[in-house]
Formats: C-alpha cells, sequence, structure tokens
C-alpha cells in the first residue's frame, strides 16, 4: 500500500468517527395550553405562550409539550385565527396547517432558540402581514451575534395570502446558526408552519485528530517523493 492510499484510509476513518446527527419537524403551534404559575407567565390575552413548549416545557409542564430542542422568547404567542374559530384574537386568514400561528402583540419581535450544541442546517416557515407599514422580516443569529438581517416583503393595502420563505442551505452553511429573530410591527405580523433541521457534530476524540495528522502529512510526504 503506497503512501498516498495510507494517507486516503486514515482521512477516511477520521471522517467516519465525527458523524452527523440531525432532526427535521414543523412547528405548528397548535394546541398549546396557556402556561399558568407558578412562575408568573408572560401576559396570555391573546394566545398561549409558546416559552418552552418546544423543549420539554421544563418551567410550566404542560401537556403534550414536546422534546424539540426549540425554546421561543417571552413575547411569542400561539394565536388562533378568528378566520377559523370565532372568538380567537388572530384576526388573519386561516394558517398553512391548522389554526393557529406565532406572533407577538406586544414587541416588533421575537426570538426562537436552539438548545446548546446544535445549530439550523435548513430553515422554512409562512408569514402574514396587515399591509404597508408593518417591517416584516426575519434575523439569524449565531451565538448572540447577527449574521443577517432579511427584509420580506409586506402585503399592498391590507392583509393577503400566507407567503412561503425558504433560507438557502449555503447562507445556514456560513456560520452556525443559533437562533431566529422574526420581526414586524406589533400585533401585525405573524409566522407559522417554521420548518427546521438541527443538526450537532461530536467534538473528536483526540485519536481522530491524530489520524487526520497522520493522513495529512502522509499526502505531504507522497508529494515531496514525487518531486524527486
Amino acid at each position: 500500500m503506497n503512501l498516498t492510499r495510507i494517507a486516503a484510509l486514515a482521512i477516511a476513518v477520521s471522517a467516519a468517527m465525527s458523524p452527523d446527527w440531525a432532526l427535521s419537524f414543523t412547528l405548528t403551534f397548535e394546541n398549546i395550553p396557556l402556561a399558568v404559575a407558578p412562575p408568573t407567565p408572560p401576559n396570555q390575552g391573546s394566545g398561549s405562550a409558546v416559552l418552552g413548549f418546544y423543549n420539554d416545557d421544563p418551567v410550566y409542564h404542560r401537556k403534550n409539550a414536546e422534546s424539540l430542542n426549540t425554546t421561543f422568547s417571552d413575547e411569542a404567542l400561539a394565536i388562533c385565527s378568528n378566520d377559523v374559530t370565532q372568538g380567537c384574537a388572530g384576526n388573519f386568514p386561516k394558517p398553512p396547517s391548522g389554526s393557529s400561528a406565532v406572533g407577538s402583540v406586544s414587541t416588533d419581535s421575537f426570538k426562537f432558540t436552539v438548545s446548546p450544541g446544535l445549530y439550523l442546517t435548513a430553515l422554512s416557515f409562512y408569514y402574514i402581514d396587515a399591509g404597508t407599514g408593518t417591517y416584516p422580516g426575519f434575523q439569524l443569529f449565531s451565538d448572540g451575534t447577527e449574521l443577517l438581517n432579511v427584509p420580506l416583503a409586506p402585503c399592498g393595502a391590507g392583509i393577503c395570502d400566507w407567503r412561503l420563505v425558504e433560507v438557502l442551505p449555503e447562507v445556514l452553511a456560513k456560520a452556525p446558526v443559533t437562533s431566529v429573530a422574526f420581526l414586524g410591527k406589533a400585533n401585525s405580523v405573524a409566522f407559522d408552519d417554521v420548518s427546521l433541521t438541527t443538526a450537532v457534530r461530536e467534538i473528536p476524540e483526540p485519536s481522530t485528530y491524530a489520524l487526520s495528522l497522520l493522513g495529512l502529512a502522509l499526502v505531504a510526504a507522497a508529494g515531496r517523493r514525487r518531486k524527486r
């Protein structure tokens, strides 16, 4: 076996020892119960506070909480559409799935964050707004550092249909995206069917680094032999 083949084998073994883990899912904001004290939850006059519902809900322990490693900021409310159920606070057409969407009635932004050690490899969502002056958009963050701020086109004179946004994989590949902020005038923009793929790469063992270095060293040695 020549040096080049040994190098290739070492690098291949190194790659095999650092597997990727990924989970794909969609947040629909359906059937999220109100958060009940203690502790005192955020104002839920217009909908249910999402909070850690998609991360096993460690604080409020609500029924049917999901283990999706995704936590929302206090401002995010699951709001049902009055177009589907009379008496609901949402003045928007039926969401893409079910009867509820996520939005804020108190601030111009809210955020979700994935659990430590995870990052996003895929992201898409639907949004709707009340028209000119609502300023819909989203931001991508890596460990608190803003990577990208994207304004979205608002509806015209009034509410229009739900629109799909798909973030390009190459955008997410620039840096590990760990949180996303949704933007828009308070009580005027809603989002739904937030589809994510989260992934984590295991920290390689010291032996893995050694194999990688061996492979690179052997490639360099093979190069020097060819020059001779």
